[in-house]
């Protein structure tokens, strides 16, 4: 009888007897996911090998050790974990592979990605200072929003499809519990106190709404979607389509959304409808977040000069588009918000490092909801007070002013009623989401932090 021998082909030795394609696995050592210090105690070099897939027969190691491995091998010096993209994951991202110039994980968020939770705090920013001066009537900033509107949109749906990627292979069951249930519930809770705090702002404004016309235009807000709550409704809209279509051939989706795109973009085009406009017009940036992610990856790695050209070049077009009144020309429109969507990527990992922004773009949508009743009251108000629009230098200083606060009391109201038995008004309840296995209460978790069983939170991977 002779010895039994190992199956598996070997690989062949490498310098200092290592195999080829692997790395010498010890303290300080540089491997080709980039230079970091393995932790200790140093690992067999097989193990690593299997991990990392590089045996010769392609066979990847399952086990518990394997996957620490993997995960020592992906941690950047520091210790940092490894980049994370967007995904269907409940920590809104999936595990990529590391870009080296780029900010990657938001240290206080393991598991995010920096620069999409920055970008996602500068768009919903961006919303919030529009609707601020459009009901302050603040002719300087209305010009600023103006500006960047080729960016504000775009690149919000672009961010959004990026965190959809796995929509198209949900089962139906499953996308409605993840994400439609949520959608839907709070367009149609935040439609009424949209139209509460409408009828409110114009009664402190002296002026009274129709409450019937009101009243009609509510129960119609399932197809024609109205106020600021249209993106909610476009999302739930995008993701059907999403699903229904994922059998169509990707460049036939994408040129029939372009074309959509095109037309819907151009200046003095009008579907009669918030919801149906956007719908038109941001297909296709969905559809490019959803199914260009490493595209989109690609681009946040350029380096530091590019990023700035990419910027200076968008900017240069929108002033163009804006002064030459191209605007007017199908096509050219699209083409600016394109432009639009690289300089947000880039401004995005620009202001990566800021906390504040990215904590802020990890939670939009209790901010997106609640920022334009508080808008409503504070504007309505100061209009009630002062018998007319605040002009002149105190609007300028007002619109930021006004948006810091919408954003503020917005996040502190969340945190008010979350867990609580208002809770209902930013989670669909289990009933709804079909998730209820037992009556919706709020229960202790461990560490006495609250918890509610039987509700969908808004912060599962289903937030715009």
């Amino acid at each position: 009888m002779g010895v039994e021998r190992d199956p598996r082909p070997r690989a062949r030795p490498g310098p200092g007897g290592v195999p080829r394609g692997a790395a010498r696995v010890g303290h300080g050592v540089t491997h080709r996911f980039g230079a970091g210090a393995v932790p200790r105690p140093a690992l067999p070099v097989e193990h690593v090998l299997l991990a990392r897939g590089e045996l010769p027969d392609g066979a990847r190691a399952r086990g518990r050790a394997a996957r620490a491995v993997r995960r020592a091998l992906a941690r950047p010096p520091g210790g940092a974990r490894g980049c994370a993209a967007a995904g269907g994951g409940t920590g809104g991202g999936a595990v990529v592979t590391a870009q080296p110039r780029v900010a990657t994980t938001d240290p206080a968020r393991p598991g995010r990605v920096a620069w999409i939770d920055a970008g996602r705090g500068v768009a919903i920013l961006l919303v919030v200072l529009y609707h601020a001066a459009r009901w302050l009537g603040s002719e300087p900033w209305e010009a600023v929003n103006a500006f960047v509107a080729t960016l504000r949109m775009p690149f919000f749906f672009v961010l959004s499809g990026l965190l959809a990627t796995r929509v198209a292979s949900m089962a139906w069951r499953e996308l409605w519990r993840r994400r439609l249930s949520l959608y839907l519930w709070v367009f149609a809770v935040w439609e009424a106190v949209g139209v509460l705090a409408y009828l409110a702002g114009f009664a402190l404004q002296g002026t009274r709404l129709g409450i019937r016309g009101l009243a009609l235009d509510l129960l119609l807000a399932p197809v024609r979607p109205l106020y600021e709550l249209w993106f909610v409704w476009a999302l739930a809209v995008l993701c059907v389509l999403a699903r229904l279509t994922r059998h169509v051939d990707l460049r036939v989706r994408l040129a029939v959304t372009g074309a959509a795109a095109l037309v819907a973009l151009t200046d003095g085009f009008d579907a009669g409808n918030l919801g149906w406009n956007g719908v038109l017009r941001y297909a296709f940036f969905f559809l490019c977040g959803m199914y260009g992610r490493e595209l989109v990856l690609r681009l946040a790695a350029v380096r530091a000069p590019f990023r700035l050209g990419l910027l200076g070049g968008w900017a240069v077009l929108a002033v163009l588009e804006e002064s030459l009144g191209w605007a007017t020309v199908p096509g050219v429109h699209l083409v600016v918000c394109c432009a639009g969507v690289a300089a947000g990527v880039s401004l995005a990992v620009l202001v990566a490092r800021w906390g504040g922004l990215r904590s802020l773009g990890a939670a939009t949508l209790p901010v997106y909801l609640g920022h334009t009743p508080v808008i409503i009251f504070a504007a309505s108000a100061a209009v009630g007070v002062l018998g007319s629009r605040v002009t002149g230098g105190w609007a300028v200083v007002a619109c930021p002013a006004l948006a810091a606060l919408a954003v503020v009391a917005s996040r502190a109201v969340h945190r008010w009623v979350d867990g609580g038995p208002l809770a209902w008004l930013y989670a669909a309840p289990g009933w709804f989401a079909g998730t209820a296995r037992r009556p919706s209460v709020p229960q202790p978790a461990p560490g006495g932090q609250p918890s509610v069983v039987g509700r969908q939170s808004t912060e599962d991977d289903a937030r715009p």
